[in-house]
């Protein structure tokens, strides 16, 4: 991805913004500045404390990396499409805020997956063979 340009990225449907982001990320891996593997033994606020550093990875990125590739922590409980999946099966479609969720989702620690599947499970026209 480092040497990916930002044209082809666009291709794929990425912003420019996006894709600078990317190519700049990967490059920091790529030169050796960052090992992603270093991030296996840390607890999730301390993922997202490095991978925030880098310029277009926000909390968000950060905390799905964690839940999605890591197994850590509980996903990211400030996206909206996590609110409105999780308020949707547990709260009864009431959109609930940020510190609700993010407290309801500490009661996932041994099944923090739940997140990702809630998430899929609350798009609309997903069509699973």
């Amino acid at each position: 991805m480092a040497k990916a340009s930002i044209d082809n990225l666009r291709r794929c449907g990425l912003s420019q913004r996006k894709a600078e982001y990317i190519i700049g990320f990967s490059e920091e891996v790529a030169k050796g500045s960052f090992d992603p593997g270093s991030l296996r033994n840390l607890k999730q606020e301390e993922i997202t404390e490095k991978l925030t550093k880098f310029r277009g990875i926000g909390r968000w990125t950060a905390e799905l990396v964690g839940i999605a590739c890591l197994d850590k922590g509980q996903g990211p409980a400030d996206d909206l499409g996590v609110r409105k999946a999780i308020s949707r099966y547990y709260f009864d479609g009431k959109l609930q805020d940020v510190d609700t969720i993010r407290k309801f989702m500490n009661n996932w620690m041994d099944a923090k997956g739940i997140t990702v599947y809630l998430l899929y499970a609350n798009r609309p026209n997903l069509k699973v063979d």
